[in-house]
Formats: structure tokens, C-alpha cells, sequence
């Protein structure tokens, strides 16, 4: 009975894995789309210096300095729902990004600059070094949301960048890869499932 119990758990566990870490042919599309587009508009020209902002665990809880188009920011990862995280979370003006472009920009510039691994931190090949993704094995998907389902308004339309262990020997999982995709939350009351919020706030516009 208790083998049973546990087989079901890990059912469940790995199920809510399935967005996070199995990429498909048009999510790695995109990804490699968006770094793209990134790297060849003005934020490869004069970007900011990024700054790793690192608690007293060794865990990253944001970044400073990441340059999105034009603009400099500063950037915070936050679990909870999107009522407790975005003022409410009831109008797009609650975001800093309000285009599925923008916002896909954003992620990617997470991705590019900020999910690295370096002096202060494996927070590329070990997720859970930041701050709200608190698995050892699984992808984390860091979350930028831009607006609302036209279907739902519960419904937060987003884009995600995935940051995935680079060593996942864990059944179907195995030889997961990050990437940015659209995502969509389904409550804005509920924390989603092996995740963490990206809180941007703007600091300067470069000239």
C-alpha cells in the first residue's frame, strides 16, 4: 500500500515537470529566436553591467543592470501567486512588459545574462540556486508575465525562460535544455508548480 501511495506522488511529480522540461521543436525555435534577436538589437551594443544580487545561502534573488531593448533593469525572483506578487494582478498595467515580444525579450536576456555560471554561482547548470526554485533535479521555469487570456481573465499570459539541470538521470527527464517559451498560469490566486516570478522594474533608458 505504501509503495502504491509513493508510485502515485512520484505520478504526480513528474507530470507537473512536463511543460518545464520537454521543450519542442517550435519552443527551441523560439528560443534560439528571441537570444538572437537580443544579441543583434541595441542591447548587445551598450548593455549595462550586470549585477548578481546574492543572499548569505549562496542564492541568487535577483539581478541588477539587465538590459531589455533601450532599457536598463533590475530584476527580482519572487515565489507566491500573481495577486500576492503584481499589485493585485488585474490589469496588464501591473506588469513592466505588456507584449508577448517584450516579455519574450526579457526571458531571453534572463537566459543570456543573468542564468549563468560563474564565480558566485552555478545558477545555469543548478536551478536551485535562485531564489523560489527549490528542487535539486528539475527545470525551474522562470516566469515574465505581459497580460491576460482573452479566454480567462484568471488566465496570465507570460513567457517563460526554462533554466534545466545540466545532469537530469531522473526517468522521462533526462537531457532536458532551457529555453524561452510563451507559458500561461491558469489562477493568479495559486503559486504555480516549480516556478518563480520575474519582478522587473526599470532604472534608466539608455540614449
Amino acid at each position: 500500500m505504501r509503495t502504491k501511495h509513493m508510485n502515485m506522488k512520484i505520478s504526480g511529480f513528474k507530470s507537473n515537470l512536463t511543460r518545464l522540461v520537454r521543450p519542442n521543436a517550435l519552443q527551441t525555435a523560439m528560443s534560439a529566436f528571441f537570444v538572437a534577436l537580443m544579441l543583434l538589437s541595441p542591447f548587445s551594443e551598450a548593455s549595462a553591467e550586470v549585477s548578481l544580487i546574492i543572499d548569505d545561502a549562496g542564492q541568487m534573488t535577483g539581478a541588477t543592470g539587465v538590459t531589455v531593448g533601450t532599457t536598463i533593469f533590475d530584476v527580482s525572483f519572487l515565489d507566491g501567486s500573481c495577486l500576492d506578487r503584481f499589485s493585485g494582478c488585474d490589469d496588464p498595467g501591473n506588469f513592466t512588459f505588456t507584449t508577448l515580444e517584450d516579455a519574450s525579450l526579457a526571458a531571453a536576456a534572463l537566459e543570456a545574462t543573468v542564468f549563468l555560471d560563474g564565480k558566485k554561482g552555478n545558477f545555469d547548470s543548478i536551478p536551485s540556486k535562485v531564489q523560489g526554485c527549490t528542487s535539486p533535479i528539475t527545470a525551474c521555469s522562470v516566469i515574465t508575465p505581459y497580460g491576460f487570456s482573452a479566454d480567462s481573465p484568471d488566465e496570465i499570459s507570460a513567457v517563460s525562460f526554462v533554466n534545466a539541470p545540466k545532469k537530469m538521470e531522473v526517468g522521462p527527464i533526462t537531457g532536458a535544455s532551457d529555453f524561452v517559451a510563451p507559458d500561461r498560469i491558469k489562477d493568479k490566486k495559486t503559486t504555480p508548480v516549480i516556478s518563480v516570478w520575474a519582478v522587473w522594474s526599470s532604472t534608466t533608458s539608455k540614449p
